[in-house]
C-alpha cells in the first residue's frame, strides 16, 4: 500500500509539499557556510601574504667588509 501524497496547491513541487526535502536544506546550507568561510580565510591569506610580500624591504644585518670586525666576530666563537 503507498501512502497518499498531501495535496499540492501547483506552486511547489510534491517532493518539497510532503516535507522530504527539508532536512536535506539544513545539510546544504551547513555546507554552503563551510565553503564561504573556506574561500573568505582562502582570500584572508592571499591578502595577507602579498601584504607582507610586497611590503617595504627592512634591512636585518649590518655587514662590514674590515678584516678587524671580522677578526673580532671570531674571538667571540666558543671552540669545541
Amino acid at each position: 500500500m503507498t501512502t497518499p501524497s498531501p495535496p499540492s496547491d501547483g506552486l511547489l513541487p510534491p517532493a518539497l509539499v510532503a516535507g522530504g526535502a527539508a532536512g536535506k536544506r539544513t545539510g546544504s546550507r551547513l555546507a554552503d557556510l563551510g565553503v564561504f568561510a573556506a574561500v573568505l580565510g582562502a582570500a584572508y591569506g592571499v591578502l595577507a601574504l602579498g601584504h607582507s610580500w610586497l611590503g617595504p624591504v627592512h634591512a636585518v644585518a649590518q655587514i662590514s667588509r674590515s678584516p678587524a670586525m671580522l677578526s673580532s666576530a671570531v674571538e667571540g666563537v666558543a671552540t669545541v
